[in-house]
C-alpha cells in the first residue's frame, strides 16, 4: 500500500489525462494517502502556460514540475539539473538532463521525515500512476539516475507492477497505464485515446476518426506547412495529399491514406506536431493552441 501517490500528467493536456477515478477512490478509501500531481514534459509547453496550469491544479493537490532525462551519461547515469524547474530556461529544458528531480526528491524525503514520530526517517512507499505514455517510467528512471524500467513511445510498455528502491527509506512502485472512463460514464473513445497515444497505431480500427479530431484542434495552415501540401477541404483530402507528398502509394498509384493517417498520428504523439491546452476559464471552455516544431 502506498503512502504517497504521484499522479503523472502530460503538461500539454493535464486535465485530459488526470485519472479522476483514482483520485475519487483515494478520497473515499485512503484519505490519508498524499496525492502529488507531477506535471511532466514541461519542455513541450511555453513557460507561461505551465505556470497557468500550476495555479489551476494546485487548488486540488501539490504540483511538481518535471522533465525526464533523455540522455545517459558515461556509466549509464541520468544527470539532475540543479536549476529549479520553475526557473529553468528554454536552453536548460532542451538538454538531455532531468529537470525537477531534486524538488520532487526533497518532497518525498520530507514526507518520510514527517512520518517519523521521533524526528528520524520513516520508510514510505510511493505509487506512480497515470495514463499510458505520460512518462511514468521515464520519471522513475530519472529519479533513480539510471535505466531501471523499460520505456518507449508505444502504449503498454509497463505490463506489471514493479517495485524499486529509491533509497533505503523510499520504495517506488511503477504501474501499468490507467485508461480512464469519460465524464459521460463510458470509456473514452478510441479516437481520443489515439491522440493520447494510449492505443498502438497498428491496433486502431478507424484511423480517420483521430485525424478528424486533430483538424478540430489544429489550424489547416499548421498542417500545410509541416507536410508541404496545398490547401485541403477535409480530412480525406488531407490524407490523400500527405500520402502523395510522402510517396505512400498502393498498387496502381492510389494514395495509401491509412499510412498517411498513421504518419500524422505518429507526429502528433511524438511532439513533431506540437500542441498544448490552456487551463479552464470560468465558463469551462478550453482552447487548444497548435504549432509546428
Amino acid at each position: 500500500m502506498s503512502d504517497v501517490l504521484l499522479e503523472v500528467l502530460d503538461a500539454r493536456d493535464p486535465d485530459g489525462c488526470r485519472t479522476r477515478k483514482v483520485e475519487e477512490y483515494v478520497h473515499a478509501r485512503r484519505p490519508e494517502l498524499h496525492i502529488v500531481l507531477v506535471l511532466n514534459k514541461i519542455d513541450l509547453v511555453p513557460a507561461n502556460v505551465t505556470a497557468a496550469w500550476v495555479r489551476h491544479l494546485k487548488a486540488d493537490y501539490p504540483v511538481v514540475l518535471f522533465k525526464s532525462g533523455t540522455r545517459l551519461h558515461r556509466g549509464g547515469t541520468v544527470a539532475h539539473a540543479k536549476t529549479r524547474a520553475d526557473e529553468a530556461t528554454n536552453k536548460q529544458l532542451t538538454t538531455g538532463d532531468c529537470v525537477g528531480a531534486e524538488q520532487l526528491l526533497q518532497l518525498l524525503k520530507s514526507k518520510a521525515r514527517s512520518d517519523s514520530g521521533f524526528g528520524g526517517k520513516s520508510k514510505i512507499s510511493v505509487g506512480v500512476v497515470g495514463q499510458p505514455n505520460v512518462g511514468k517510467s521515464s520519471l522513475i528512471n530519472s529519479l533513480l539516475r539510471h535505466k531501471a524500467v523499460n520505456t518507449g513511445d508505444r502504449p503498454g510498455i509497463t505490463k506489471h507492477l514493479q517495485s524499486l528502491h529509491l533509497d533505503k527509506d523510499i520504495t517506488l512502485f511503477d504501474s501499468p497505464g490507467v485508461v480512464v472512463e469519460s465524464a459521460a460514464g463510458g470509456f473514452t473513445s478510441e479516437a481520443h485515446l489515439a491522440l493520447r497515444n494510449c492505443v498502438p497505431l497498428d491496433k486502431i480500427c478507424d484511423l480517420h476518426a483521430p485525424i478528424e479530431l486533430i483538424l478540430q484542434r489544429c489550424e489547416k495552415s499548421v498542417l500545410m506547412d509541416l507536410y508541404s501540401i496545398p490547401d485541403f477541404s477535409c480530412s480525406a483530402h488531407l490524407l490523400r495529399s500527405v500520402a502523395q507528398k510522402r510517396g505512400k502509394l498502393l498498387r496502381g498509384g492510389e494514395p495509401d491514406v491509412d499510412a498517411a493517417a498513421r504518419a500524422i498520428l505518429k507526429d502528433w504523439n511524438s511532439g513533431v506536431l506540437k500542441y498544448y491546452t490552456l487551463p479552464p476559464v470560468p465558463d469551462e471552455s478550453r482552447i487548444l493552441e497548435t504549432s509546428v516544431v
